[in-house]
């Protein structure tokens, strides 16, 4: 095969993304990326805007062929943090005080059991004790799965906050307690189906930490 040409397209970060999510993230606030990305991808932005950080460690529920396998895998990494992790604290990693994040994926995700109440105790745990989830490769149905998850069986309840720019949001920004949209070079689908339409990213954290404290 004789090449051509190549072309290369890099999909820029808006202004002030890593500095309002650093924001969040000293508020108190999990965040999870829920992307369509793959995985490779997915991490590699989550580094650029600091939802992971360059000594977190990463846990992998992904690339998982079956759903026994995805049920074994989503308990060790359970067992794991229950045993290593301390609120307030951090994870214990031979020594070192580190904290975590979980990477996951959707082909492995539809292995999720709903109704088996032990992996959804499993997985809303190892959330709530990461600063950031990032799901990758995920459908618009399974981000609304998530956001549904967090919503329903958090104790104490969690406020969920969905916020996104494509038409492929709009499941998840509809499920969240608030929906936020973006207006973006992927239409105004978001925008029109949430509570809040703002122009840029940077602007959720007046939105959240001025408005939403009053």
């Amino acid at each position: 095969m004789d090449l051509l040409g190549i072309t290369a397209i890099e999909d820029r970060l808006q202004d002030e993304v890593p500095e309002v999510i650093a924001d969040l993230a000293k508020a108190g606030i999990v965040l999870w990326m829920l992307t369509g990305d793959k995985e490779e991808t997915a991490v590699n932005i989550g580094r650029s805007c600091n939802l992971l950080l360059q000594d977190t460690k990463l846990f992998f529920v992904a690339r998982l062929q079956s759903a026994m396998d995805y049920n074994l895998r989503l308990e060790e990494v359970y067992l794991d943090i229950t045993k290593n992790y301390q609120q307030n604290v951090g994870y214990n990693d031979n020594g070192q005080i580190k904290e975590v994040a979980l990477v996951m994926d959707g082909p492995s995700f539809k292995y999720f059991d709903e109704k088996n109440l032990d992996q959804r105790k499993w997985l809303l745990t190892i959330g709530q004790s990461c600063r950031s989830v990032i799901a990758c490769r995920l459908t618009p149905i399974q981000k609304q799965q998530l956001v549904a998850l967090v919503k329903k069986d958090t104790v104490p309840r969690a406020t969920t906050l969905s916020i996104g720019d494509g038409a492929n949001d709009v499941s998840m920004i509809r499920e969240a307690d608030v929906g936020v949209g973006i207006f973006g070079k992927e239409g105004r689908q978001a925008a029109n189906n949430a509570d809040f339409a703002i122009g840029q990213f940077k602007f959720l954290r007046r939105l959240l930490l001025v408005h939403g404290r009053w």
